[in-house]
């Protein structure tokens, strides 16, 4: 006999700006979208349930403003940069 199905089939409905973000970042970590929104989102409750919940992005309450627009982009983008090249961005940066 088979275990039990563990999962729950869950539609949601995304602006198309989420969802092509969530695509992105599903190739970026080589995993299918929807294993990509499991992973998110148990990382978000990874803590102690009254811990504050904090922004993946940026490692910051989620309460504290992100910054504009270009700011977010350019911290994704730093992001999804390899090691080796983020160090070689910060060392022209920061000198």
């Amino acid at each position: 006999m088979n275990p039990p199905d563990l999962t729950h089939r869950f539609v949601v409905r995304l602006p198309m700006h989420i969802r092509n973000r969530i695509v992105g970042a599903a190739k970026y970590h080589r995993r299918s979208m929807n294993s990509e929104i499991v992973t998110r989102l148990d990382q978000s409750f990874s803590g102690p349930a009254d811990q504050e919940p904090r922004s993946p992005l940026l490692d910051c309450p989620i309460a504290e403003p992100l910054g504009n627009e270009r700011e977010v982009q350019l911290l994704q983008c730093y992001r999804a940069l390899p090691a080796a090249q983020r160090e070689a961005l910060l060392a022209l940066l920061i000198r």
